[in-house]
């Protein structure tokens, strides 16, 4: 993230996504559990560890998979991949003791990997295009997407206009899906495509910072790309066949090499690798990227926030002692408790007042019923 002067900052949670059809929460625990009742998925995850065997061992992975199956590819079974007497989808059950995928790794860290391949899988099948575009009717799903993009664009004639507007703004999505990035970046596209070339890097002229990572680049140049589209998992035949892929465009990816799916493979287990829960420990080196940026701002908003302890102490670590000199606070607090609004409405208050009059914004026991789209629309933001 290029270093830039920032005045106002947007919080994305897991309502955000929400809004755009992504499971969160339980619903993306009951996503996962109903991949592991797939037979095709289950052959996919299987061929997947049996051609990342080698890597698994070899990069201290072996804590982050159950030890049943790290007995299996220590026996060298070739047709463990396939092999329907091993089953590899009862730990799903335990997946219920908690609500969310990151209490659940929190207490089982051996199931890390088979977790977050679910889950990219589970979110990846609603990274869908045509979700952003006009049906057979001709109507387009308004979302609070658009309501954002209007006042982005708002008296800009030019990329140059929007530029400068976006450059005094950083989004910091605790979210794994791109949905937002991909709006974003199309909007700014489909208006000023006369104007871009291939030296402007839309990510950086976007200020989107995933704190948990997602699930790849959308720049075709990175070799994290990965197609805005719903990554296909599909069991091949057998084993001798296994090389023998129509078309990688199937898959979602776009890979110089069209001839392995041992690539294909790798590349799933990287993007599980990359994806975060609040316990990793990689994830608060990562943060020191905009915490300073924070304490620059003057406008925070949050949508789609929960404000749980973990991710505030994300955004507003305690031993930085940073001093705020923010001068609006808003947010969402759709359905959250009473307790807890007055809890996060606490916190926010004190932590980021730092002598100064904050004006706190929707945060309160009365906007329980309202969402990002109506928040925009009765105080708008500052840009």
């Amino acid at each position: 993230m290029a270093a830039r002067k920032v005045n106002t900052i947007i919080v994305l949670g897991a309502g955000a996504s929400k809004d755009i059809k992504f499971p969160t929460g339980v619903e993306l625990l009951n996503a996962i559990a109903a991949l592991y009742n797939n037979k095709i998925f289950l052959g996919n995850i299987k061929r997947i560890l049996w051609n990342n065997q080698q890597k698994l061992f070899d990069n201290n992975l072996t804590d982050y998979l159950p030890s049943e199956i790290l007995n299996k590819l220590h026996q060298g079974v070739i047709e463990y991949w396939t092999e329907d007497s091993f089953d590899i989808s009862g730990w799903t059950d335990k997946l219920f003791s908690t609500e969310s995928i990151d209490d659940f790794l929190y207490y089982r860290k051996e199931y890390s990997i088979l977790a977050k391949l679910g889950a990219i899988a589970a979110i990846s099948n609603n990274e869908i295009e045509d979700y952003f575009k006009p049906n057979e009717h001709g109507i387009i799903t308004r979302t609070w997407y658009n309501d954002l993009w209007e006042l982005i664009r708002y008296n800009c004639k030019n990329l140059s206009d929007i530029k400068q507007k976006l450059a005094n703004l950083i989004i910091i999505n605790f979210n794994y899906d791109r949905s937002f990035d991909y709006f974003l970046s199309s909007s700014i596209y489909n208006l000023f495509e006369n104007e871009i070339n291939e030296k402007l890097n839309l990510e950086e002229l976007i200020p989107i910072f995933h704190v948990y990572g997602s699930i790849g680049s959308l720049l075709k140049d990175d070799e994290n790309y990965t197609k805005y589209s719903p990554i296909k998992f599909r069991e091949i035949p057998n084993w001798e066949n296994k090389y023998k892929i129509s078309s990688w465009n199937e898959y979602g990816f776009e890979p110089e090499d069209t001839g392995k799916l041992s690539k294909y493979d790798e590349r799933l287990l990287k993007i599980a690798l990359n994806i975060k829960t609040y316990n990793d420990s990689t994830v608060q080196s990562n943060v020191e990227l905009f915490n300073k940026r924070t304490a620059e701002a003057s406008h925070i908003y949050f949508f789609g926030f929960a404000y749980h302890e973990q991710n505030m102490s994300i955004l507003f670590p305690k031993e930085n002692k940073i001093e705020y000199n923010m001068k609006t606070v808003g947010g969402t607090c759709y359905k959250m408790s009473r307790p807890n609004i007055n809890k996060s409405r606490q916190f926010l208050s004190n932590i980021l007042k730092n002598g100064n009059q904050v004006e706190m914004q929707g945060i309160g026991s009365d906007y329980r019923e309202k969402k990002i789209s109506a928040f925009i629309q009765d105080y708008g933001i500052i840009l």
